[in-house]
């Protein structure tokens, strides 16, 4: 509540105005303004981590800890009890204040930044480093005029990496979400000012092109740097934006897009793409001799992709290509060892990639060939840019698991195998007092 109150008080104009249109200048200037209303509205709690301590362990449990093994080494056992028994006492009431103050911030009330103070003074936390706690709407705080602002307290949601934050050193704010749907009405106006003139002058403020870049693991055990994927964390009020474009674009090019492009279409998902691969993996079967091939490749990445890759496009009774944004399958019927259709498409495909400085990368392209007759004949494989397609008898399809006899068991165990890990995470939030909720 102080926090909109804060932000209905401000004149944006004053903000605006002397920017002009210098776009990067501007979106620093309002970036900088709403982390200093939000620092001195939502304080901040810093709590200390130690990763050899256990969550619930605070200065008073560590001193008996220490007196413990004074008394152990003395010998005194009378002494050693009492100590014992304190200490006993003393990790319940540490399990309990924990379990209350992790329950109070796991269900913090709706239109909060954060979770209520905790009861006691320090806790030392193996995954908690800040915590926001809002300040009741009894007492707001005054909002800091504009003229106020210095370098001392400006600190951006994205900051550059030339330019230090002196308040929080992460580049993404665990608040900024909720920020913009709580104050949504009070910065709806601001940012669309910030929107337009982004759109006007056709350039993207340097602010929102900063990101944050994590390795994200492809494989169990990643020692490569290949093995890592690169997700960025880039800025929120970007992908505002973004969705707004892309609801205008989607309108102008739908009926230019291919039919059996799945990806960034409303009510169409991975599901219908994967059902549909195997309604007529199916269906290409139920002929006499028949077998079905899927051949399966990766290109780029996303609605601009989709809008460029749309002028292929491949759909018969025996042969069909789908794509799901950079993930492309080509699905054949092959009667009595003609397969020169599904060849060709193949063929054609490759040649239009290269055409249109696209790469496929062959190695990580797989074939999967389906046949439930008795004596399976001996297909060759397939030759891309002079590399034979490995062919597999299970591949993973945009997260599920299928296998050459279309049977799910490869399915069914990953799932199993996800689900015991999740588990073994539930169970070990429950020893730790979590609220179930």
């Amino acid at each position: 509540m102080a926090l909109r109150d804060c932000f209905d008080t401000t004149d944006w104009d004053v903000l605006c105005e002397p920017h002009g249109e210098d776009i990067d200048g501007l979106t620093t200037c309002i970036t900088d303004y709403i982390n200093f209303c939000v620092e001195n509205t939502v304080p901040t709690r810093k709590v200390l981590c130690f990763s050899n301590n256990k969550p619930w362990e605070t200065p008073d449990l560590k001193a008996l800890l220490n007196e413990k093994k004074r008394v152990f080494k003395s010998g005194d056992k009378e002494e050693l009890r009492r100590v014992q028994k304190e200490l006993r006492r003393g990790i319940t009431r540490g399990k309990d204040s924990y379990s209350y103050w992790r329950s109070a911030s796991r269900g913090a009330m709706p239109g909060k930044f954060g979770c209520a103070a905790p009861p006691s003074p320090t806790y030392q936390s193996p995954d908690l480093t800040v915590l926001s706690h809002h300040h009741p709407a009894s007492s707001p705080v005054t909002p800091p005029a504009p003229a106020a602002l210095s370098s001392h307290y400006a600190t951006s949601l994205h900051p550059l990496p030339d330019r230090p934050s002196h308040s929080n050193p992460h580049p993404h704010p665990p608040g900024v979400i909720r920020l913009l749907k709580d104050c949504a009405d009070q910065l709806c106006g601001v940012l669309l000012h910030i929107f337009n003139l982004s759109l006007s002058l056709e350039r993207v403020p340097l602010l929102w092109k900063t990101s944050c870049v994590v390795p994200f693991p492809k494989i169990a055990h990643s020692r490569e740097p290949n093995h890592f994927r690169p997700v960025a964390l880039t800025s929120h009020l970007m992908k505002t934006m973004e969705r707004i474009v892309l609801t205008h674009l989607r309108q102008l090019v739908d009926s230019k897009m291919d039919p059996l492009q799945f990806a960034y279409r409303p009510g169409i998902g991975v599901d219908d793409d994967v059902i549909y691969l195997l309604h007529w993996s199916l269906s290409h079967l139920e002929g006499t001799g028949s077998t079905c091939l899927q051949h399966k490749g990766t290109v780029l990445s996303p609605f601009p992709f989709t809008l460029y890759t749309s002028d292929f496009s491949y759909n018969s009774d025996s042969c069909h290509l789908q794509k799901f944004s950079d993930n492309t399958a080509i699905v054949g019927r092959v009667s009595e060892g003609n397969k020169l259709e599904y060849r060709e498409v193949i063929t054609n495909f490759v040649a239009w990639c290269e055409l249109n400085h696209l790469r496929i990368n062959a190695s990580k392209t797989k074939e999967v060939v389906i046949d439930f007759s008795k004596e399976a004949s001996h297909i060759a494989p397939v030759n891309i840019q002079g590399l034979d397609i490995e062919i597999v008898e299970e591949y993973k399809y945009l997260g599920v698991h299928l296998n050459n006899k279309l049977d799910w068991t490869h399915n069914i165990d990953a799932l199993y195998k996800k689900g015991q890990s999740c588990l073994h995470l539930l169970r070990r939030l429950r020893s730790f007092g979590v609220c179930t909720a």
